[in-house]
């Protein structure tokens, strides 16, 4: 995908940029996972539920919205 992008961005910049505009690089459109120096804030147990608990009530159903019950239709020659 990066490279896809750079090849993109760099036939724009081509196309429409100024003249002696730079290129972009592909490592300009590469994700930085590990930045060096910066520590790395590890999550406790009950960030993580709060977190999931979080999730599961933007899912819960309002009670307006729950189906009605009702009793499954006859199939036909089914007496």
């Amino acid at each position: 995908m990066a490279y896809l992008a750079a090849t993109i961005t760099n036939l724009a910049i081509s196309i429409h940029g100024k003249k002696g505009s730079k290129l972009k690089e592909l490592k300009d459109f590469m994700p930085v996972w590990d930045k060096a120096g910066q520590p790395i804030k590890m999550q406790t147990v009950e960030e993580m539920k709060e977190a999931l608990l979080h999730i599961a009530q933007s899912f819960k159903k309002k009670p307006g919205n729950q189906p009605k019950q009702r009793p499954p239709k006859k199939i036909a020659g089914n007496g």
